[in-house]
């Protein structure tokens, strides 16, 4: 279904999310990242997302170039309380549909599907098909116990099988919420 954190996390938002837009965020982007939003919010029925132009919300909206994205949470980061206006979701000027959609996942607090503790022997094969030969080689190293401890640290867990067709999965990019991905925000805040 997916893997983030728990409905009792310290990391979980009050609804809704408040993005600061700055005046200078490219209005085509600005367009997309709110099509992403949306999806979020009509397909969970979960008010998730709201944009503001007041410097007064939660997360802060941040262009940077190429096509990646990223996500740092406030106060010093994943596994704290979110206070504040320290988050910031950085969204490339050449990102992907899928990747927005991915960054607000992390926003909401997903982790990757590969980054769930369990059988690293699925995660692995089911990412063969990224495109990313980095996720692979990660996959096989020592990382994986780092990361998965980390991640029972944060108070993540996992919410049902692993989702071979998440959003939060490396090497997907249909662009579209999977089931699980829905389920489990569902979950967390519904």
């Amino acid at each position: 279904m997916g893997y983030g954190i728990t409905k009792q996390s310290a990391r979980k938002w009050v609804l809704p999310i408040q993005i600061t837009v700055p005046n200078d965020f490219p209005s085509l982007l600005l367009t997309r990242l709110k099509n992403a939003a949306n999806s979020w919010n009509t397909q969970t029925g979960l008010p998730l997302f709201v944009f503001i132009g007041l410097k007064t919300s939660i997360v802060s909206l941040k262009k940077q170039d190429g096509a990646g994205g990223s996500f740092t949470a406030g106060d010093g980061g994943l596994g704290k309380p979110i206070k504040d206006v320290n988050s910031i979701l950085s969204i490339g000027t050449q990102i992907s549909d899928h990747n927005i959609l991915h960054e607000l996942g992390h926003v909401l607090g997903l982790a990757h599907e590969e980054e769930r503790p369990g059988d690293k022997t699925q995660a692995f094969y089911s990412s063969k098909k990224s495109v990313n030969p980095k996720v692979q080689s990660w996959l096989l190293d020592a990382q994986w116990d780092n990361c998965r401890n980390n991640q029972k640290q944060f108070g993540y867990m996992a919410h049902g099988d692993f989702d071979a067709n998440s959003v939060m999965k490396y090497g997907n990019s249909n662009g579209t919420l999977s089931a699980g991905d829905i389920a489990v925000v569902q979950a967390i805040y519904g």
